[in-house]
């Protein structure tokens, strides 16, 4: 009768090391896929980000504000400055 249980047993632990290494691979390939994802994004998004900075440096920002003013009709009001 030891025999069966001992047999049962095995066969869970021979179970629960495929189960682990099953969500090891998954796990690998949600980090591969995520440092593939991440460089595809750095590659694309980091040179608009760079050229959006250069023409906001670029750009006079009192020109800026007056525009904002009149596409948004507040008259008088203007953003107020701050320094950061």
């Amino acid at each position: 009768m030891a025999e069966p249980v001992e047999t049962e047993t095995q066969e869970l632990k021979q179970l629960e090391v495929e189960r682990v290494e099953i969500i090891w691979q998954h796990l690998y390939q949600c980090i591969e896929l995520k440092n593939k994802t991440n460089k595809f994004n750095q590659s694309r998004v980091e040179p608009a980000l760079k050229t959006a900075l250069k023409t906001a440096i670029k750009s006079d920002l009192a020109k800026q504000r007056g525009l904002w003013v009149r596409e948004h009709k507040m008259g008088n009001i203007h953003p107020v400055d701050r320094e950061i």
